[in-house]
């Protein structure tokens, strides 16, 4: 573990119905990772952080739902396991994460829901 990025900004892919977490999407797209002289992405684990002071979500093609765990989605239903609604982001919209949490970010504790796979933007700065 040589290197630690602090910024990530990229355009992920969310699957449709499968709640996800933010740092999920970003483990997918390399970050949490090392790179080779190729910008390859690597196995070995490097110095990036999941928490962090900024985080916008820009869903880019429908509108998405944001919540605290992998329970979040388009409705509340009673379950097992019980499900709920999470807060709204309509397609084009940069939902700032930092505002409803008032400072410090952690992308784990960040989960997605869409009824459609879209790409999502994602701007994460790590502390």
């Amino acid at each position: 573990m040589s290197t630690s990025q602090k910024f990530f900004s990229e355009v992920c892919s969310l699957t449709e119905r499968t709640p996800t977490s933010v740092a999920s999407l970003m483990r997918a797209a390399g970050y949490g990772f090392e790179k080779d002289a190729n910008n390859d992405i690597t196995t070995q684990p490097s110095l990036d952080g999941f928490i962090g002071s900024q985080c916008f979500i820009i869903p880019q093609t429908a509108g998405i739902y944001i919540g605290h765990d992998q329970y979040v989605s388009n409705t509340a239903l009673s379950g097992p396991p019980r499900m709920y609604k999470g807060v709204p982001v309509a397609s084009g919209d940069s939902y700032n994460v930092v505002n409803p949490m008032r400072g410090i970010v952690d992308a784990n504790a960040i989960w997605l829901f869409s009824t459609t796979t879209q790409e999502i933007g994602i701007v994460f700065v790590a502390t």
